[in-house]
């Protein structure tokens, strides 16, 4: 996910209304700066979930979520395994991979397991 400013996404003074029933996985660090824009109310109902690359997410977050947006580190073969698990795990759930340079032959081995 890298540096992003997270606020830049929204227009001032709006926050995004679609995070109801939306679950982040992600680095801590990364966690840490979407909860920074949080508590200035940009993200209402947002959930998020700071895990390693190789940690698995409580199934009773997955099964709560409407949409799961995961970190996905391109280098970490175990994170990449571990976002399949979860689509096979928990088909219903729309699942977004958020990847920093990500590789055209990882795209499309996530694109056919049916990640975003």
């Amino acid at each position: 996910m890298g540096n992003e400013n997270f606020s830049n996404f929204i227009a001032p003074g709006h926050a995004m209304k679609a995070c109801a029933g939306m679950l982040v996985v992600a680095a801590p660090d990364n966690i840490a700066a979407i909860a920074e824009a949080g508590r200035a109310g940009l993200f209402p109902d947002l959930v998020t979930f700071p895990s390693r690359s190789d940690q698995a997410v409580p199934d009773q977050l997955v099964a709560a979520a409407q949409v799961l947006v995961v970190e996905v580190d391109r280098d970490a073969p175990q994170s990449v395994e571990r976002l399949i698990a979860l689509g096979r795990q928990h088909p219903g759930i729309p699942m977004i991979a958020a990847i920093a340079n990500a590789s055209v032959p990882l795209v499309r081995t996530l694109v056919r397991e049916g990640v975003s």
